[in-house]
């Protein structure tokens, strides 16, 4: 049968279309073995596999956690706030801006590699929208700030207006001492003294003055903007009894959740150590002890007045160390895990340091060991959070006096917020506050003791305080203690000293805690002609120093009563033979 013209048109066409696939077909395939698309298909998945890493990278440096690898890890940081941003803010913002934009670029890249259509376009517009996002957020990162425990604060707020008013009511009977024993708050600037509208106060010290027994010298710095730490130095009688037994107390309490308890315990214990001193007709360990378990009562029958108005009282506590020199003995009794270290001289040339005191710590083995086996039903007693041994996962310490709602089931409950309290019903305290109390007699090689709260020993070992001490100047070796310790912490963070000291008031917390400090200096030849009790009491110091500091963030330089009215930095001193002199921190300290 023969073709019709259309037939063969038609078998020609199919012919060509045949012919133009296989040959386009033929092209790629011959196009495909040439080595520059092998190449070129290599370059393109390293190319993504890179700039994902590198997206990835970023997004995890800048956002998770908040803040980045710089993020601070203590339990009072501020959501979204950096340490770089505290220590170092232009750079800070330059890493952010520069952080997003190598995100932002990498991920256009990976889209401009994966398509080739529209969608490119609408994808550009997403990054951009997305980019400018994240810089306005890094922009304004000084508002990212998350009210920490607001109720507390709140509470901390209403205790310094009446704190305020109390001491502006009884400010005239305030005792404030010679002028030749000032001391004062010192600006965060050096040379700051200004009142209102001044610089932040951050320093309280007293470079030298006489107890009992020879020199001493005190320092404080604030970590908190509401100083929690007290520190007290008394030296003269230690009983209600004139005629003795004489010597020397010094105090450290380190507060937490607030300054309650520690100024509490600077109110009352010393004066319940003198009334047991005199029932019991000496000076002695379980006079001491019995002067905590004093204090301990006295703070959780407030607590209980006060449980209807201010639950949180219920959440304060404070760490507790105290040294009694008397009767040629040294007594150091410690709940908590501030330390005491005596400076002993040695036929070698050097100086030994001994530990006159246990922290009760749970990162101390034998603390946990103590924990498990005073609850041994409770196997939540005390386990590691975000790798830190804690009680209950709350607090680091085994001991304290306050923390009524780790000791007595009735304060832990509503009103109390629910976020403090404990899960489960506890049978028996979950704290202690009876302190281990050492006692020793002094040998005449002994020639110092430092006290300090564990902001101190953080950073410096018993070692190197004693070392510092035995080799500089006695002329405020207290403070000397405190820098020594802040430019270690410096060190250790990467930083220098002199940008540690430019950090915020209120960002101070994320880098260093409150530091207290006293150092006691011995004298053998006082000591040995002070050993009779009937000794003239004309011819001995009478010295009474405290460290009250509510509310020293906003007032300048003070000299006895601050000019809040609280009695910020007070010397009660009846007589005295020691110079102490507030000084500007006025040294070169590039480093």
């Amino acid at each position: 049968m023969g073709k019709t013209a259309l037939d063969i048109l038609r078998e020609r066409e199919s012919s060509q279309h045949t012919t133009t696939f296989s040959e386009t077909e033929g092209l790629l395939l011959r196009l495909s073995d040439q080595p520059f698309l092998h190449v070129f298909r290599e370059i393109t998945g390293t190319t993504m596999v890179v700039v994902a890493l590198i997206a990835a990278m970023a997004f995890q440096a800048a956002v998770n956690p908040p803040g980045g690898v710089w993020q601070d890890d203590t339990s009072s940081h501020i959501a979204g706030k950096a340490m770089l941003a505290s220590s170092h803010p232009k750079l800070y913002q330059l890493f952010s801006r520069a952080n997003t934009t190598a995100f932002v670029s990498s991920l256009l890249v990976i889209l401009l590699v994966a398509f080739r259509t529209l969608s490119v376009f609408v994808g550009i517009i997403v990054l951009v929208a997305v980019y400018i996002y994240i810089m306005l957020l890094y922009s304004t990162w000084k508002r990212l700030k998350q009210q920490h425990e607001d109720v507390t604060i709140a509470d901390r707020i209403f205790r310094l207006g009446k704190a305020r008013a109390s001491a502006s009511a009884s400010d005239s009977t305030l005792n404030v001492s010679d002028s030749r024993l000032r001391t004062g708050w010192e600006g965060q600037d050096e040379g700051a003294t200004s009142g209102a509208g001044g610089h932040t106060t951050l320093w309280w010290h007293k470079e030298s003055g006489h107890h009992h027994y020879g020199d001493y010298s005190m320092a404080v710095i604030k970590g908190n903007i509401v100083v929690e730490d007290h520190s007290q130095l008394e030296s003269g009688v230690m009983s209600l009894d004139p005629e003795g037994p004489f010597g020397t107390f010094v105090g450290i309490y380190d507060g937490h959740g607030g300054a309650d308890t520690s100024r509490f315990i600077s109110d009352r214990l010393f004066d319940n150590m003198k009334r047991i001193t005199t029932e019991r007709g000496g000076m002695s360990r379980d006079v001491i002890r019995g002067a905590f378990m004093a204090t301990e009562e006295e703070f959780l029958a407030r607590v209980a007045r006060e449980w209807e108005a201010r639950p949180t009282m219920a959440s304060v506590g404070s760490c507790c160390l105290v040294g009694v020199v008397c009767g040629g003995m040294i007594y150091v009794a410690n709940s908590g895990d501030s330390r005491a270290v005596l400076g002993r001289s040695s036929p070698e040339q050097h100086m030994e340091a001994i530990a006159l005191s246990r922290d009760h710590n749970a990162n101390v083995e034998i603390v946990r060991d103590e924990l498990i086996m005073r609850h041994p039903d409770d196997d939540q007693i005390v386990f590691q959070k975000d790798g830190v041994w804690r009680v209950k996962g709350i607090i680091q310490i085994s001991r304290s006096i306050g923390d009524a709602y780790l000791k007595r089931r009735e304060f832990n409950r509503p009103p109390l917020i629910e976020k403090y309290m404990v899960p489960g019903i506890f049978e028996q305290p979950i704290l202690l506050a009876e302190p281990t109390v050492e006692e020793q007699g002094i040998n005449p090689r002994d020639e110092f003791i430092i006290f300090a709260s564990d902001g101190l020993w953080d950073n410096l070992t018993n070692q190197e305080a004693v070392d510092i001490v035995y080799s500089k100047s006695r002329k405020g070796i207290a403070k000397t203690l405190v820098k020594a310790a802040l430019k270690a912490l410096a060190q250790g963070r990467g930083m220098k000293y002199k940008d540690l000291k430019r950090i915020e008031m209120d960002e101070r917390r994320q880098v260093h805690d409150d530091i207290s400090v006293v150092v006691l200096f011995l004298d053998s030849k006082l000591i040995s002609r002070s050993s009779s009790r009937n000794s003239s009491s004309h011819t001995r110091p009478t010295v009474s120093e405290r460290t009250y500091a509510l509310d020293i963030n906003r007032t300048g330089t003070s000299s006895g009563a601050d000019r809040t009215g609280t009695s910020s930095g007070v010397d009660r001193a009846e007589t005295s033979r020691g110079k102490g002199v507030a000084t500007h921190d006025d040294d070169d300290d590039s480093e």
